[in-house]
């Protein structure tokens, strides 16, 4: 929200002074980590490609920088840096919309050559990436969206709340019917049944009341969808012999520190052992052999083809709990079914971003 009221008609110039100084700090610090790698994953072709754009991106931001930073409010020029910088902003999210997938290909490459894609160093280092990548886009989000807002819309204070990447009153109700819609209109295409998907809020007395909080919905979203086509496809299959599929079952409440999200599925289970892994890149149950072959082929669109099955949804949507001091976690019954846990931070004061330091 602090975002928002900077991009103000006089204060363009020091948000776009911000983007200058932290971002490429950001972009260095993902370079950093790329060519902290072992030799035998720097020299694989899609993540050479990644370290390219990263390099293009960084160049791109200190060129502009060198515009930007001597510029004064008033001054004829400021303007037109700033859209300039804006234009960058939206070519740099552009380029970086594969990075997921072009990992995910260099990894598979590396399953297919009998690496050991596990290595806790490797999963490690794309837990560091993603994150870092997380951080960079919203940044960068949050800058072009304010920058469109005014330079398009006349707005006042009471306005400000949803510019951007941020909305200072999500409706969390809302929001998980509306992923409960998806995620069950998927498996009806793919399954051609659902679980019914039952959502309960203990503390609210009515229908008209709602659980609000700052945060990022699209974030919210991506958890909540992930966690439920896991949940849901789970509880098919281990049901599929059975005359009735019991429902997904979903509790919210808003503590004081907390909002947790309860999402329970009588699908199966998994081993206690097993647990960890199911936060390792790479780890899914589904074969992705032929989707990774389409893409490698240009059979698919590598910026628009779905994560499912690829083994990422779960890591992911971790990290994006994590962002601002939440978290996710599994409990397994096995025989009977999973309990997955989602913190968030009710207080936006206490949900600070969590920011990927380069080490040595």
């Amino acid at each position: 929200m602090d975002v928002a009221r900077l991009m103000g008609p006089h204060n363009g110039l020091h948000i776009a002074k911000f983007i200058c100084r932290e971002v490429p700090i950001r972009i260095a610090h993902i370079i950093t980590i790329i060519d902290g790698l072992p030799e035998f994953l720097k020299v694989l072709p899609f993540l050479k490609t990644v370290r390219h754009w990263y390099l293009e991106t960084l160049d791109d931001l200190l060129f502009i920088s060198k515009y930007i930073e001597p510029l004064r409010n008033g001054s004829e020029e400021t303007s037109f840096y700033v859209r300039h910088l804006y234009d960058v902003a939206k070519r740099i999210l552009k380029r970086h919309e594969g990075v997921v997938l072009s990992i995910s290909l260099a990894i598979s490459d590396l399953k297919r050559d009998g690496q050991d894609v596990f290595d806790p160093k490797l999963q490690a280092f794309l837990d560091r990436l993603f994150m870092s990548r997380i951080g960079t886009r919203v940044v960068l989000h949050q800058f072009t969206n304010v920058y469109e807002h005014f330079a398009n819309v006349s707005t006042d204070e009471a306005s400000l709340a949803n510019i951007g990447v941020f909305e200072q009153h999500v409706d969390i109700p809302a929001l998980i019917e509306e992923a409960a819609l998806n995620a069950r209109s998927l498996m009806m295409k793919t399954y051609m049944d659902a679980p019914v998907v039952n959502v309960t809020y203990p503390q609210l007395k009515d229908e008209n009341q709602s659980i609000t909080f700052s945060y990022i919905p699209s974030h919210l979203y991506h958890i909540v969808f992930e966690l439920l086509k896991n949940s849901l496809r789970a509880t098919v299959e281990f049901h599929k012999q059975d005359d009735f599929i019991p429902a997904i079952d979903i509790v919210v409440v808003k503590g004081k520190e907390d909002i947790t999200v309860k999402i329970s599925d009588q699908g199966g289970g998994i081993p206690r052992s097993a647990l960890p892994r199911l936060f390792s890149y790479f780890y899914t149950t589904a074969n992705t052999e032929d989707a990774f072959d389409a893409l490698r082929n240009g059979l698919s669109d590598m910026n628009h083809a779905p994560l499912a099955g690829f083994g990422y949804g779960l890591p992911l949507s971790r990290l994006y709990a994590q962002y601002f001091e939440g978290d996710l976690q599994l409990i397994s019954m096995e025989g009977y079914g999973l309990d997955a846990y989602v913190y968030l931070k009710s207080l936006p004061a206490n949900a600070r971003e969590r920011v990927v330091e380069c080490t040595s």
